[in-house]
């Protein structure tokens, strides 16, 4: 009943019927100064419209952004219902937090949805663009793939398409509008791609003597083929849009680059890749991708191991700093990988894994052992900024009970113990009590 209420009072709303008023809205007396969080910065007129000629827009917005983020989503229509009477600045918040209340079920409320598209792409402060790909995303999400292609196809051929937006942002807009077409064909492109595979299996369990249906099967495939080849061109012509463009573009550049690997260019696909990396230094999953990329097809590039280290530098913590140990030990690199492992050690997630605390140890172990100088110092520089803390953070009698059933843990980690802050530490005290006699020789 509340479901049925709630799309009734929309469909009021969308053909412009009289709404009842909230409560909140008859007992408002206070004046806040917020204006419409979800306008675009660059309607700077608009805001200015919305705060001195309608100073009731803020207060509801306010009301709005409360009934959200409580979950109050009947009182969140209500007070929409509110805001779209007033005449400035409100279709950003009413397209917004419309669509989110009406996706709650999205497979039952697909006509509103449909409805309030159509109207809202056509208002004077929404970009139409913008609409469209939400849109789109919604169409993604219930699985009408079809729909979605056919809804931006239809609008990219529609000439003077309203626009709110100018300039550098205008010029992003269409980068975005046309990744977006890119990625719809990706997905026919992957479709068509699993029918082709499926057919191949399928015509290897026939018999060799079987000629019709060989022949029926080559016949579906060079179909299939001629399909894939098609909307992978149409994909990568569009995902190429966005080459050398600044900003954050993850899934389509991954798209693209999985497009030019089965077209056979991988070097095509690493210099996409590592071109996204040299303009996006910053990010972590640019640098993720290098590297995944080169594991699979470049395992020897020099790249592989730069990617590994940026990615240290800019989540210490990070699984893939194991990796990077690991390389780093077997090329005899040990003063590179102890830093690295502190760092990742300083991290609550990995006070229980085993991995990190076998290969710290062997480390220790190796650079007491041999007395270098340098490496020393290295230990002596990562232990001076730990040696306050570390003890009472991993090394305590707590602790050793907590790992006492996983000995291969407890005794690396008594290694380690042992050497940074000696024999008499709790840590190792306690973890004599469950060692073995020939695991207590492995202690220094």
């Amino acid at each position: 009943m509340e479901t049925n209420q709630r799309i009734t009072e929309l469909c009021q709303l969308l053909r412009g019927d009289d709404a009842p008023v909230t409560e909140w809205y008859k007992n408002l007396t206070e004046a806040i100064q917020d204006i419409d969080p979800l306008t675009a910065f660059e309607f700077a007129d608009m805001k200015e419209k919305q705060s001195v000629n309608m100073p009731v827009l803020p207060q509801l917005f306010h009301l709005l952004r409360q009934c959200l983020l409580n979950h109050r989503w009947s009182e969140a229509l209500q007070v929409l219902q509110n805001v779209v009477h007033v005449p400035i600045g409100s279709s950003q918040t009413v397209w917004k937090v419309g669509t989110e209340l009406l996706s709650m079920e999205a497979e039952d409320n697909r006509d509103l949805i449909q409805q309030l598209f159509s109207q809202m792409k056509v208002l004077s402060d929404l970009d139409a663009k913008e609409v469209v790909m939400e849109f789109v995303v919604y169409l993604l999400k219930i699985g009408d793939d079809a729909e979605a292609t056919t809804v931006m196809q239809e609008v990219r051929k529609r000439h003077g398409l309203k626009k709110v937006t100018s300039g550098d942002r205008e010029k992003y807009m269409e980068k975005l509008h046309k990744a977006y077409l890119g990625l719809l064909w990706y997905l026919e492109w992957k479709k068509y791609k699993k029918q082709c595979d499926e057919l191949s299996m399928q015509r290897s369990g026939f018999r060799q003597s079987d000629s019709l249906s060989q022949h029926l099967m080559q016949s579906q495939k060079q179909s299939l083929t001629m399909q894939i080849k098609n909307f992978s061109d149409r994909a990568i012509s569009c995902f190429k849009e966005l080459e050398g463009y600044p900003g954050v573009w993850d899934i389509f550049v991954t798209k693209h680059a999985e497009l030019l690997v089965c077209d056979g260019k991988q070097m095509d696909a690493f210099s996409l890749l590592k071109s996204y990396c040299d303009n996006n230094g910053d990010s972590l999953n640019a640098h993720k991708y290098l590297y995944d990329f080169c594991q699979k097809h470049f395992p020897e590039h020099d790249d592989k191991i730069w990617s590994l280290k940026i990615v240290a530098q800019l989540s210490p913590s990070d699984g893939l700093v194991l990796d990077l140990c690991s390389q780093l030990i077997a090329d005899g690199d040990i003063c590179s990988a102890v830093p690295l492992l502190f760092n990742l050690l300083d991290y609550s997630c990995w006070q229980a894994i085993e991995q990190p605390w076998r290969m710290m140890s062997k480390c220790l172990k190796k650079i007491y052992k041999q007395r270098s100088e340098s490496e020393m110092l290295v230990i002596q520089d990562c232990w001076t900024v730990r040696e306050s803390w570390w003890s009472a953070y991993h090394f305590t009698r707590y602790t050793a009970e907590n790992c006492r059933s996983e000995k291969s843990l407890m005794l690396h980690k008594a290694v380690v113990a042992s050497l940074l802050c000696g024999k008499d530490n709790e840590f190792v005290v306690e973890a004599m009590k469950y060692l073995t006699e020939e695991e207590k020789k492995v202690l220094p």
